[in-house]
């Protein structure tokens, strides 16, 4: 880590066991957040071409929270926040950019 740098880091374990890494900067005014799993295009059966794909969209679709289709990418949409989402080779990666 540079001496320049001026964000903290921290990194947690929930009790799913998913690696999670904070990072804080005291420069910006915006938040964001990414999930990426080591499973993209490459991982799919050969008689289920296109799951990576599918599942990057399952992924975000009827939470608890949020169970409409499309509702949670609504909920950010509506206060000028947005989600990215891409399925390629190694990994999928989903991309959320609240407002703040």
């Amino acid at each position: 880590m540079s001496q320049n740098d001026e964000r903290s880091y921290r990194r947690i374990i929930p009790k799913n066991e998913m690696e999670v890494l904070l990072i804080h900067d005291p420069n910006t005014d915006m938040s964001a957040a990414t999930m990426s799993v080591h499973v993209g295009n490459s991982s799919d059966p050969d008689n289920i071409q296109g799951l990576a794909h599918f599942l990057e969209h399952v992924l975000f679709q009827g939470t608890t929270k949020y169970p409409r289709v499309d509702e949670y990418e609504e909920y950010l949409s509506l206060r000028s926040g947005w989600l990215l989402r891409s399925s390629e080779n190694p990994a999928t990666t989903n991309f959320v950019r609240p407002s703040n």
